[in-house]
């Protein structure tokens, strides 16, 4: 696995969603520009996916630590990763992949 680059990591731990219960399409458009998602094949996507859970889970554990509770900050960094995780998903299904792990 390569992992995601420096900028990458930039763009995802300073990226908060505009409303947290919907991704807009211009949000949709910039996560597949930073992740490189357009022409990845589904193993490709789900290899993108499962580096941004680990990404955002460790950033979710140093927030944590902070106060020793799920914090303001790790709400953000949740909410952060369910929509970039759902656009990948999207992108999976598009490609043909339906698991969505």
């Amino acid at each position: 696995m390569v992992g995601l680059s420096r900028e990458q990591k930039i763009f995802l731990k300073g990226y908060e969603p505009m409303n947290e219960r919907f991704t807009s399409d211009e949000e949709i458009a910039m996560i597949a520009r930073y992740l490189g998602l357009e022409g990845k094949n589904g193993e490709n996507l789900c290899r993108v996916r499962n580096e941004v859970v680990e990404f955002y889970h460790d950033l979710e554990d140093k927030y944590r630590a902070l106060t020793n509770s799920f914090n303001d900050l790790a709400w953000r960094t949740h909410d952060a990763m369910m929509s970039v995780t759902a656009v990948i998903d999207h992108y999976k299904v598009k490609v043909g992949r339906f698991d969505l792990v």
